[in-house]
């Protein structure tokens, strides 16, 4: 019975091959030295071992996911080992990424521009900033004008300072 227990077997697993209640079983784990913190050792090895083997089956399967993607299908494996073996998690995920920063298509904001402030009744007598938030700008006529010829054009032409 004790071997069962220090091979990780469950307790109503042991009570059930050798016939005995699991009270029993408890008892006798409880009161064997050092037993009760093999079984925790064992336990968080089995964890570990299944973390392991979950996210290096996830690399075979999708090798063009990311770590996000590692992350969020797998996140129980994710997060064990990154509390409990980070150095093991960092060789198992592919390289980090610098992430890409969205750029900005200024031809079609400056289009937008144009239209809405051809649209506006008495633009030419607005000011810039007036006329900023009247068009919903995020900024742009004010910091980043040079970005937006038409818009500009379009401003030197109606006489907005």
């Amino acid at each position: 019975m004790l071997l069962l227990a220090y091979l990780g077997r469950h307790r109503h697993d042991i009570a059930r091959s050798v016939g005995v209640g699991v009270g029993y079983v408890e008892q006798l784990i409880s009161n064997t030295p050092g037993l009760v913190l093999w079984r925790q050792q064992l336990c968080a090895m089995r964890k570990h071992q299944a973390s392991v083997i979950e996210l290096l089956d996830a690399r075979q399967s999708h090798p063009d996911w990311r770590r996000k993607e590692l992350k969020s299908h797998h996140s129980r494996a994710f997060f064990h080992l990154y509390h409990h073996d980070r150095d093991c998690l960092e060789a198992i995920l592919p390289p980090a990424l610098k992430p890409l920063r969205q750029s900005k298509n200024w031809a079609v904001e400056d289009e937008r521009l144009v239209l809405a402030i051809t649209e506006l009744d008495g633009a030419e007598s607005m000011s810039l900033t007036v006329l900023a938030a009247k068009v919903r700008d995020k900024g742009h006529l004010i910091k980043q004008l040079d970005k937006l010829p038409l818009t500009k054009a379009l401003l030197v032409k109606l006489g907005v300072k």
